[in-house]
């Protein structure tokens, strides 16, 4: 398992999971003549400073962006394939970036399952322990994710396989 680092990325305090706004000022060399005709372009390379995260707009509710740290821990399970972003200075949410869609997506963290704090992502769920003895690894296809994020363990587990002919237990007689 490699060592998990920490991270900024911009969210929406409205968890919209839209894309942001910013203003880029994008730089080339030209060459010009006397009245500032472009002769050609000198330098092909073209810088471009982004505007801070801060100014950012959300395209869907128009709010500026916040900035948030984020310990990343990388997924490779059968169908889930991304990185897992868990803020520093957790808030209720943990942000889920898919290797897709390139999106990220915000995924509130609620007990619903158990009394450990879970969320759930394309059908998996990710466990949020706050040590590796509060989990047993390996326990109903649960398994230990990361382990490298100060006072916390995250664990997973897949979406629920139905095997053939079995009866559903929401199926009416």
């Amino acid at each position: 398992m490699e060592k998990t680092t920490i991270c900024t990325i911009c969210v929406c305090p409205n968890h919209c999971d839209a894309t942001f706004i910013a203003e880029a000022d994008v730089r080339q060399e030209w060459e010009v003549d006397a009245f500032g005709e472009c002769i050609q372009v000198r330098d092909e390379e073209v810088d471009v400073d982004l505007d801070d995260g801060r100014r950012w707009k959300c395209t869907k509710c128009g709010h500026s962006a916040m900035e948030v740290d984020c310990f990343q821990a990388r997924v490779d399970e059968d169908d889930l394939h991304g990185t897992l972003l868990v803020p520093e200075a957790f808030d209720g949410f943990i942000y889920w970036s898919d290797d897709k869609t390139a999106k990220v997506k915000s995924c509130p963290v609620g007990g619903i399952i158990t009394s450990i704090p879970s969320a759930s992502i394309n059908g998996y769920t990710i466990f949020l322990a706050n040590s590796a003895e509060s989990m047993s690894e390996g326990k109903d296809g649960v398994a230990l994710l990361d382990d490298s994020i100060p006072r916390l363990c995250l664990f997973i587990k897949g979406p629920r396989v139905e095997c053939e002919d079995q009866i559903s237990m929401f199926a009416t007689a």
